[in-house]
């Protein structure tokens, strides 16, 4: 091998090493809950809206999931409020972790978390996006709500 081609070689192995980090897909997220207005309030339940753009032609998508802890739904059982969905959704957390319900403006996400953080809607999120649209490395940007409004709930979910 010749002095140029190895300089060649050692170039391109180079580069083969120093390969950039996956790109991270961008989702906006907005919510006028106690989530959107700082990481460390625990609520029992999330009305999110979120916005990513795709490759091709850089389509936008859009979506309006409901974050829900698996305690309110079990508060809504013991209520006499169950329906089959419910019942699906409380089976497919024990089983996977995370579950997921309906589409569009109905669509549940729900965690077996007794309380959910900004961490923890982030992961459920991770989790319906790989699912839905594979969407792998996101990085969530929250847009601050000019209006908070506390969601209601955390009752005695042990009883």
């Amino acid at each position: 091998m010749t002095p140029l081609e190895q300089l060649h070689e050692q170039f391109y192995q180079r580069r083969k090493r120093n390969k950039h980090a996956p790109v991270q897909k961008r989702v906006e997220c907005h919510a006028h809950g106690m989530i959107a207005a700082g990481p460390k309030y625990l609520v029992p339940w999330e009305d999110v809206w979120l916005r990513w753009k795709g490759k091709p032609g850089q389509t936008r998508y859009r979506a309006a999931p409901c974050l829900l802890c698996a305690a309110e739904i079990l508060r809504d059982h013991r209520a006499g409020d169950a329906t089959d969905v419910s019942r699906q959704l409380l089976a497919d957390v024990e089983r996977d972790g995370y579950a997921a319900a309906g589409s569009g403006a109905g669509l549940n996400i729900v965690t077996p978390a007794k309380g959910m953080d900004r961490a923890e809607a982030e992961r459920m999120l991770t989790w319906w996006l790989h699912r839905e649209h594979g969407l792998t490395n996101v990085k969530f940007v929250w847009k601050k709500p000019e209006i908070v409004a506390a969601a209601m709930g955390f009752g005695n979910y042990g009883a």
